[in-house]
């Protein structure tokens, strides 16, 4: 058994090494992680009434995130509302660790409070489970709020764990959904909750059917 021990020790720490290689990337994008990047663009511009537009993340945003696939739009409709969606995709890693007090912490922005839940019934038993908070942004000239909600998914629906990278370190790869709306005007929060969490509704189904129907079928 002597002899034995050294070489399964050496097979064991190559067999780990890869493992841990595979899992950070280290080795390039896993094809799982390409085609689940693809699925991004499968996501319609139109929704209901809402129509958007595309705009780019900052490249060195993006390269410091480890974002390997992304969308971000601005949906409006003929009311004048608007919400801000950003999708991104990668390794659970970094697409678990940077929520938006890292991301729009850079950019002057403070979490106004503690983080709330939101649960968000969808139908057909159907819930997504979020994180929400109002950002602030003293420093300038015009103050600014943001509501932004955000949630993980790997497949398995929409959620807000406690901790999101101790919750998807087994998954091959993770989607992070942010909603945000320009909360500087707000007069009627309660009515801008509601009119916010209709859009969700409107947009969760949409979303999900470009990134996990495939995966079903």
């Amino acid at each position: 058994m002597r002899f034995l021990a050294f070489p399964i020790a050496v097979i064991l720490i190559v067999l780990a090494g890869w493992a841990h290689g595979d899992l950070s990337g280290r080795w390039g994008a896993s094809q799982e992680l390409q085609q689940a990047v693809d699925r991004l663009q499968g996501i319609d511009q139109t929704i209901g009434s809402w129509q958007a537009y595309d705009f780019e993340l900052d490249p060195q945003a993006v390269q410091i995130g480890e974002i390997a696939g992304y969308v971000v739009r601005r949906y409006a409709n003929a009311a004048g509302q608007t919400y801000t969606v950003m999708l991104v995709c990668g390794r659970p890693g970094p697409i678990a660790a940077h929520t938006p007090e890292w991301c729009y912490g850079g950019a002057g922005f403070h979490a106004e409070s503690a983080n709330l839940t939101e649960q968000l019934e969808l139908g057909a038993n159907q819930t997504a489970n979020f994180w929400r908070n109002l950002f602030v942004k003293e420093q300038a000239a015009v103050p600014e709020r943001l509501e932004i909600c955000w949630a993980w998914n790997a497949g398995d629906g929409w959620q807000a764990p406690e901790n999101p990278r101790l919750a998807y370190a087994p998954q091959r790869h993770l989607y992070k959904l942010y909603v945000v709306r320009d909360a500087s005007a707000d007069e009627d929060g309660s009515e801008q909750a509601s009119q916010r969490m209709e859009f969700m509704k409107e947009l969760i189904p949409v979303v999900d059917a470009a990134l996990f129907d495939q995966e079903k079928s």
